[in-house]
Order: structure tokens, then C-alpha cells, then sequence
């Protein structure tokens, strides 16, 4: 930090748009009510539009993540500045349930365990360390279904060397990955509902057309470019996340130049109105 040396971590699909789809509605929030009301809690939901297979890259790193990681690792604020690693509310998603502020089924999502601790850095870097943010996967039935199927059998069989070299056979191997026809069919949207201190409710949407891995290397070079621009002027320095380090220098920048569209509302005055 003294030397003004910034790394920022998660550029790409994980966890950018977790991460600037939460800054993006704190700053509604406090831009509506002039500063007099706050977030206390936020839930992160993502649909994955088309589905598309892993690559051999994410599989290596879910494998060996799963057999390396000590103790300390599984804390949910592990990431946290150390003086925020405790006394911090940070709910994990386990089962299936109907959200009725969507109106489809969510459940756990696999990503979720690094978005969540990204989006808690940067609250904590940001001077807001208490909001409770967790994150879901959603959409059919069906869809949920075979997504809660899998992640509990990632989170219990890949923990075991057997298991994991078995379940590693069949994935592809690092260099490998979703064709050109896959990506092609696939893309996200992710939807942010968020709870005031007054218990105003508010949701965000932030919809990309493009598949996770092409995200990727887009929002990459966008966060180059953003830190060439802005390099004097970082938020923050040290370790930090793309909202603590950028803030609203990179959400316009990938509204303005990466095909992101975003859409905040109140959503209880939706509710009245209709």
C-alpha cells in the first residue's frame, strides 16, 4: 500500500459481475435516498442461459481446490481484512427452494464460494463490512435440480483422492474446452436483490450476451485498459477486488465498451404500482 502497488484479483466471469453488480446497486441506493439509507442485504442470483460444458482448466482447478484447501480456507470470510474475519453474518445456499422475488427456483451455485468472498472484500475495503450477501443459481426445475445434484457431488466425492481421480478421468484436460458451437449457444444473466436499513427492496440485472469464458477475456482486457486510465487514482491499494480498486471508472467502462447492460429499480414501489 505505501508503495502504491495495486493486485487485483478476479477480472473475468469470476467475479466481476458479483462484484460491480453489487457496487452498482449500493450506489443506487445511495444516490436515490441521498445517502440515508444502506444495504444490509444482498442476494446474487445467476442463470446460465444454454449451459455450456467446463473447461479442463476449471476442472483442474475445482480438483485440486478440493483436496488442498486447509481449514482456514472453508471460512466464508477468509478473504476478509483481518479484522473482519469473524462476527460477520455470511449464509452459504445448500438446498432447493421457489424465490418468489424471481419467480423461479434457485439453489446452490458451484461459483458461488469465490464470488461471495470477492463481493465481502470489497464491501470490507469499501467501508461497509456487515452486509450480508450470498449468491444462487437459477432457473427451471430441472435446471436447479441437476445443478444442486452436482454441486453436492463436487463438495462431498472431490474432497477423496479416489473419487477425485475417478471424476477427473471423464472431465477434460487442461487445454481443452467448450467448442466454438457451445459458447456460441450460451450466455448469463445475473439478478441482484438487495434489502434497505428502512426494508425498501431494490433489484439490479446485469445481462451479457456472451458465454462465461468469452466474458472473461474480455472484462480482462477491459480492467487493463481501466487501470492504464486510472492508475493514479485507484480506490484502493494492496490486494484488493475489481469494486474497491476501479468503482464506477470500470462499471462504465464495461457498460460503454463490453455489451454489458445493467437495469436498477425499487422493487416494493413495482409491487405497489402494479
Amino acid at each position: 500500500k505505501a508503495k502504491k502497488i495495486a493486485i487485483i484479483n478476479s477480472c473475468g466471469f469470476d467475479c466481476v459481475p458479483s462484484d460491480m453488480g453489487s457496487l452498482m446497486l449500493h450506489q443506487f441506493v445511495a444516490a436515490e435516498t441521498n445517502g440515508k439509507e444502506t444495504i444490509t442485504k444482498m442476494e446474487g442470483f445467476f442463470e446460465l442461459i444454454g449451459g455450456i460444458s467446463p473447461s479442463g482448466g476449471t476442472a483442474a482447478t475445482l480438483s485440486s481446490t478440493a483436496v488442498t484447501s486447509a481449514p482456514e480456507d472453508l471460512n466464508p470470510l477468509s478473504i476478509n481484512p483481518p479484522q473482519h474475519r469473524s462476527g460477520i453474518v455470511a449464509p452459504e445456499r445448500r438446498g432447493m427452494a421457489f424465490t418468489k422475488s424471481l419467480g423461479r427456483y434457485s439453489g446452490p451455485f458451484l461459483m458461488a464460494c469465490e464470488n461471495e468472498r470477492i463481493v465481502r472484500r470489497s464491501n470490507c475495503l469499501l467501508g461497509r463490512p456487515n452486509v450480508v450477501y450470498s449468491e444462487a443459481i437459477t432457473g427451471s426445475f430441472w435446471t436447479v435440480l441437476a445443478e444442486f445434484l452436482q454441486f453436492w457431488a463436487i463438495r462431498v466425492l472431490l474432497p477423496f483422492t479416489i473419487f477425485n481421480k475417478i471424476v477427473m478421468f471423464f472431465m477434460p484436460k487442461p487445454g481443452d474446452g467448450p467448442t466454438a458451437q457451445e459458447k456460441k449457444g450460451s450466455k448469463y444473466e445475473a439478478t441482484f436483490v438487495a434489502r434497505t436499513t428502512s426494508g425498501s427492496n431494490y433489484m439490479g440485472i446485469w445481462r451479457d450476451d456472451r458465454n462465461a469464458y468469452d466474458t472473461t477475456a474480455v472484462f480482462v482486457v477491459e480492467a487493463i485498459a481501466c487501470l492504464l486510465n486510472t492508475e493514479k487514482n485507484l480506490l484502493n491499494y494492496g490486494v484488493v477486488t475489481p469494486a474497491s480498486a476501479f468503482g464506477q471508472a470500470y462499471l462504465d467502462a464495461l457498460r460503454d465498451n463490453c455489451g454489458v447492460s445493467t437495469d436498477v429499480s425499487r422493487s416494493d414501489r413495482q409491487k405497489k404500482a402494479e
